[in-house]
């Protein structure tokens, strides 16, 4: 179901209410909220104009995968822990995260310690090509690059049972179509809670044609 979430409105309460996260859980998240403000003051983690509506436009956007997918997971790309941390936060993991710039996993790995998730995540230093084959049930990634490079990247760690949880954009149609040039898969799309335009990909069933 869509929300009507705020920019300027929507924080820790609403965050709390929308996801059931408990006192506890939502102390972590505020843990989290304020490393990613001091640590993007040295690095490039998350776009500089989204900072301001970050439990909106970070956390929200990926505690809604959670229910779309199953552990164990493999986070593509993950950046500022986004959607991986959130996921391993709300009870999801085990998380696989793959990064290969290294301040961004010294990122991971302070948010991880400081949030009491450490046992719950692994994060790895390397390009996803030179990764070692992983079995994750699910397979996520955001704002990391299209779908067509996506399955690229992860095809290898996939099974025919693994499920993809892709968010995309309003051209999700778009990627969809690039997508199938190169591979067969079965898909629905999910309604962001975020974003009206936006729409999640859930693919199974991935194979190269």
């Amino acid at each position: 179901m869509l929300v009507d979430v705020s920019r300027e409105t929507y924080g820790a309460d609403q965050f709390a209410e929308q996801f059931d996260v408990s006192r506890e859980t939502l102390a972590c998240f505020e843990t989290y909220a304020a490393m990613l403000a001091e640590w993007q003051g040295r690095m490039n983690l998350v776009g500089p104009a989204t900072l301001a509506q970050t439990w909106e436009r970070h956390f929200a956007d990926s505690a809604q995968l959670v229910p779309l997918g199953a552990a164990p997971w493999l986070d593509l790309g993950a950046g500022a822990g986004l959607p991986g941390l959130v996921i391993a936060l709300l009870g999801g993991g085990p998380v696989d995260l793959v990064e290969a710039t290294g301040k961004k996993t010294e990122f991971l790995a302070a948010v991880a310690e400081a949030t009491g998730i450490a046992d719950q995540v692994r994060i790895h230093r390397s390009r996803i090509e030179a990764m070692p084959l992983l079995q994750p049930a699910t397979i996520v990634a955001r704002a990391c690059a299209s779908l067509s490079q996506l399955f690229d990247w992860g095809i290898r760690f996939a099974g025919p049972t693994t499920r993809w949880v892709l968010p995309k954009g309003a051209r999700a149609a778009d990627e969809i179509a690039e997508a199938r040039l190169r591979f067969r898969f079965d898909h629905d799309l999910v309604p962001s809670v975020t974003d009206a335009q936006a729409r999640i990909v859930v693919a199974t069933n991935v194979r190269r044609r």
